[in-house]
């Protein structure tokens, strides 16, 4: 089971009050059918010593597989009409550090799915404790923590020589709408051209100590881990120091993530209990290697 790690943020220039389980507290007091939204649902969530165990559902009704043995043909599943695959994915919050590990699952819900469910209901959650009208600007941004030695090398560069980013299939939506650079207009280009790849290269001047502005590289860094986008490459060059030779470091395996194998259950399903134990040793391995 692959298992990644989050960071939780309120939505930049909120004024949000409505914490991030105040909006679990809200969701699971709604009836089952009304916690939907996205093709999405708030499963089960519960609280102990600050660590809430959070399952989503994502109810998969379309290209589904067949049943098939060795000795029989494959058939339907034979669903009913109502019925559809229940794609699962788990989750624990820590409230100290607003630190989400999430399991991995390519067809259930994701991060930014999951982002998107919670933006929805942030804003009736805080009106239902009488603090905003339900249009408030509530919500949170959740973005991929990097591993702590690509992030100790980025925290040292003081020059960025270039930018180079892929993206296979970007959304419809402007991936850089900040950081003072037209990045979102270049990709919103590719994507009103038809194009299925958006790159963008950034180089700064040939003099040692010219530099792309630290800002724009940090921004970029967020809005690229914090998006749900299929990233095919994405490399920066930079210089601790002007008289430095230019460091290339590969982002694309910056991420922080971990791989532990859970055994599925006698229904052959990965035992919830068992993702969450896994997810729990996961956090303890990497608080030990200064995760905070």
């Amino acid at each position: 089971m692959h298992i990644y790690a989050f960071k939780v943020e309120s939505v930049a220039g909120s004024a949000t009050t409505t914490t991030f389980n105040e909006v679990v507290d809200y969701v699971m007091s709604l009836p089952l059918q009304k916690r939907f939204h996205l093709g999405i649902r708030l499963e089960t969530a519960g609280t102990v010593g600050g660590e809430t165990e959070l399952h989503f559902l994502k109810l998969r009704e379309t290209a589904l597989p067949g049943k098939a043995t060795v000795l029989r043909p494959a058939q339907s599943l034979g669903l009913q009409p109502d019925e559809a695959l229940s794609e699962e994915t788990a989750g624990i919050f820590w409230q100290s550090t607003s630190i989400l590990v999430l399991q991995g699952n390519h067809y259930g819900p994701r991060k930014g799915s999951i982002e998107a469910y919670f933006k929805y209901f942030a804003s009736r959650a805080s009106c239902s404790l009488g603090r905003t009208g339900p249009a408030a600007n509530e919500g949170f941004v959740i973005s991929h923590i990097l591993n702590q030695q690509v992030q100790a090398q980025l925290n040292r560069k003081t020059i960025f020589k270039s930018i180079d980013v892929k993206i296979n299939n970007p959304p419809a939506s402007s991936v850089l709408q900040a950081s003072g650079a037209s990045l979102g207009e270049v990709l919103e280009m590719g994507v009103a051209g038809g194009s299925q790849t958006v790159t963008i290269k950034l180089t700064a001047g040939r003099k040692k100590y010219e530099t792309i502005k630290p800002r724009i590289v940090r921004d970029l860094i967020k809005k690229i881990t914090g998006g749900d986008y299929q990233v095919e490459s994405f490399k920066i060059g930079a210089k601790d120091d002007s008289d430095d030779r230019t460091e290339i470091l590969d982002l694309m395996n910056a991420i922080l993530r971990t791989r532990i194998d859970v055994l599925p259950g006698p229904d052959r399903e990965l035992p919830r209990n068992l993702r969450i134990q896994a997810l729990k040793k996961a956090m303890a391995a990497w608080t030990k290697q200064g995760l905070t």
